[in-house]
């Protein structure tokens, strides 16, 4: 009977404490953390257009170089030309 005292009490004092644990845990956010979502989700946006702004950049300089190599081919044909005529 003692042991089944003891139990109950320990059944009850652990019941208790949970208890207060899940209710201390609330599942609503609090201000702050609203305006630190805000924050990063702001952070998030300003990533991404840096993002696609410097991937616009990249095919602009992808272009560029493309547009510089067939002008350096076209510039050597033409050294080639013109040094077989030189040569013959």
């Amino acid at each position: 009977m003692k042991h089944a005292k003891k139990r109950i009490i320990m059944i009850l004092a652990f019941g208790l404490v949970s208890s207060i644990g899940i209710i201390g845990c609330s599942s609503k956010p609090t201000q702050d953390e609203l305006t630190q979502l805000d924050n990063v989700k702001a952070e998030i946006n300003s990533l991404e257009q840096r993002k696609s702004s410097l991937e616009k950049d990249q095919a602009m300089l992808t272009q560029s170089i493309a547009d510089k190599q067939a002008q350096l081919k076209t510039c050597q044909s033409g050294i080639n030309a013109v040094k077989e005529k030189l040569h013959e």
